[in-house]
């Protein structure tokens, strides 16, 4: 991937390349431009344009610096609109058409980087988004999961608690069949007694 200071660094080349040496200009933002501070540097340029609309169209190699520190991406002044404005009215002078026509097509490019770079990014939004989705699923099935055991925990104490009081029950069955068998025996014995005293 092109990033934001590999494109920069390409961008210094490509206007040295073209002519665009520091030489050549001693413009406020020309030190920054060399400098590789873009956003600065447009900053700079922008208020000599505003001061001098004229200056764009006089002094093109201003408007090649201009141009190519909105198209640098990366930072707050990026602007490949505001850079197709400053080149245009190049491309009718023969004497500039011709690097004006190049830089055009290489803000194409920085534009098909861009296109490029927010396709990636919405293709990782969507993974980010699909991933939470998953994250948020896990948690769900966490808590199902934590909700069945504390049900099953439940289950075993009412279990326990059953199985306590059936063996208390169990317990008391046994006493009560002592109980009947003496209550049996002491009748029994009664009955002989009364028996005997009968006859």
């Amino acid at each position: 991937m092109v990033t934001g200071a590999r494109l920069a660094a390409l961008l210094i080349v490509l206007v040295q390349g073209l002519g665009c040496t520091s030489s050549r200009l001693t413009k406020p933002g020309d030190a920054l431009f060399a400098a590789g501070e873009f956003a600065e540097a447009a900053t700079a340029y922008e208020e000599l344009v505003s001061e001098r609309p004229d200056v764009v169209r006089a002094e093109p190699e201003l408007a090649y610096r201009l141009a190519l520190a909105h198209a640098v991406p990366g930072h707050p002044e990026t602007d490949l609109d505001r850079s197709r404005q400053l080149l245009e009215p190049l491309l009718d002078d023969p004497a500039t058409s011709a690097r004006g026509a190049a830089l055009v097509a290489l803000i194409s490019e920085i534009e098909n980087l861009h296109r490029d770079q927010r396709g990636l990014e919405v293709a990782s939004a969507i993974r980010s988004g699909q991933l939470r989705q998953c994250e948020a699923g896990l948690d769900g099935c966490e808590i199902l999961l934590d909700d069945e055991r504390r049900l099953c925990a439940e289950l075993e104490a009412e279990n326990l608690q059953l199985r306590e009081r059936v063996a208390a029950l169990e317990k008391v069955e046994r006493d009560l069949a002592v109980r009947l068998r003496e209550l049996a025996e002491e009748l029994a014995a009664i009955k002989k007694i009364d028996h005997e005293g009968s006859q």
